[in-house]
């Protein structure tokens, strides 16, 4: 894959997610996607400000759900050889809009248990 290279995807979480939980199995997700094609360096991109400043140490995890996604993409990120965190603001991400508006089209992955019990 080249340097640069975006990877859009669409879940679908199919159970009852709780405080952000759908956030967290998105970025997982994604993640597994991003390793799966032998990348070496991962840039994460998200709206979701709270995980962007946990796993930059700007904040503190305390929901016990929580911790246990934030522990399960802090293992995934140590597998790629330079990672980068950073916040996008939702109204200038552009590539999370276009997705939801194909929605319809796009093919889905369906997650049917938490990513942390796998």
């Amino acid at each position: 894959m080249s340097d640069g290279a975006r990877i859009p995807h669409l879940l679908n979480v199919e159970f009852k997610a709780r405080n952000n939980d759908d956030e967290y199995e998105a970025m997982i997700a994604g993640l597994r996607l991003t390793l799966s094609v032998a990348t070496k360096k991962t840039i994460v991109q998200s709206d979701f400000y709270v995980a962007v400043n946990q796993f930059n140490d700007k904040c503190a995890t305390i929901a016990e759900n929580l911790v246990k996604f934030r522990d399960r993409v802090q293992q995934l990120l140590s597998k790629s050889e330079e990672v980068k965190v950073e916040h996008v603001p939702r109204s200038s991400n552009e590539s999370a809009y276009v997705l939801s508006k194909i929605v319809c089209y796009a093919p889905i992955d369906v997650v049917t248990r938490r990513a942390c019990e796998t």
